[in-house]
Formats: structure tokens, sequence, C-alpha cells
């Protein structure tokens, strides 16, 4: 999972992990649209998957998108931003506190492509909505700006929209 350290007087392990992700569109007929995935926790976000030894974070942001959202065709726009996030790990060190930093980019996939949840992944379904709504439609406070800024970067790559 990454590096971990124990607390001074506790004996919680805290777990680093570096992860990295895509903000994926796709111009169609009805507009640009970005795909959300929705996560174990029951909320919207973006792809995203640990960096494994030898990846770049862009490597892995386009492996972890491709795996989680069954696309094919990713094409690596943009560099957006990195975040942080704590959690209690569910799955590996059950119960363990998880400082996950993850660098975010901006991708594009083809206007056909849907993608498909990846189950093994745990990701349980995959919608697609109008890229100005992004950031109402993400259900974490943490990737707020990371949405903002597609939007942004979406505007000045493609003209609004």
């Amino acid at each position: 999972m990454g590096n971990a350290r124990v607390n001074r007087g506790e004996r919680t392990k805290i777990w680093t992990e570096h992860s990295a992700g895509g903000v994926v569109f796709r111009r169609t007929q009805n507009g640009i649209l970005v795909g959300l995935i929705k996560d174990s926790h029951g909320k919207w976000t973006f792809a995203k998957g640990r960096i494994e030894k030898g990846e770049t974070p862009a490597e892995a942001a386009v492996r972890e998108t491709t795996e989680e959202m069954g696309l094919k065709k990713l094409r690596l726009i943009s560099f957006l931003g990195r975040t942080s996030i704590w959690f209690k790990d569910r799955y590996e060190h059950v119960g363990e506190k998880v400082n996950k930093f993850i660098t975010y980019f901006l991708m594009e996939t083809a206007p056909e492509e849907s993608g498909r949840p990846e189950g093994r992944e745990r990701v349980y379904a995959i919608k697609w909505v109008l890229y100005r709504d992004l950031p109402e439609k993400i259900g974490y406070k943490n990737t707020a700006a990371v949405a903002k800024k597609a939007v942004t970067q979406i505007d000045i790559f493609y003209g609004k929209h």
C-alpha cells in the first residue's frame, strides 16, 4: 500500500499512498461530457488508483482509468493538480489510517466510448455529465478544485460550449 509509520504514544499505523487518476471527457453531439464513477462509498468521483513501482503518475492515471472505467481509447491532455485525503482503510489494513496523495490528469476518449464499470476495482456505475455541471456532481469536497480546473481547461482547449 505504501509506507507506514507509527505515531508516538499510539499503536495506530499511518499508511502513505500515492495514486493517480483521470478526469475523462468526450465530445459528442450533445456537448462535452465528463465521466464519473460510483465508488464503494456510493459517491460520484473520478477513476484513480495506486502508482506502481516504475510508473510515472501519468502512466498510472491512464492505466487506472482504463481499468476502472473500461475505456480503450484514452489521450492524455494535461495535468490538473494534486489533492490528498485521509481515511480509515476497509480492505488491506482494516481500521488503520491512510494518507493518500492523488495526482489528476485531464484525458479525452472517443465520442463513442461509454465505458463499463469494473466491479473488481470497486466501481459500481459510470455516468456522463455535461462538463459545465461537473463541480456540482462530484461527491467529495477534496476533488471539487480538480473538477473546476477540468472545466476551465476544457473551456481553454475547446472553447466554451
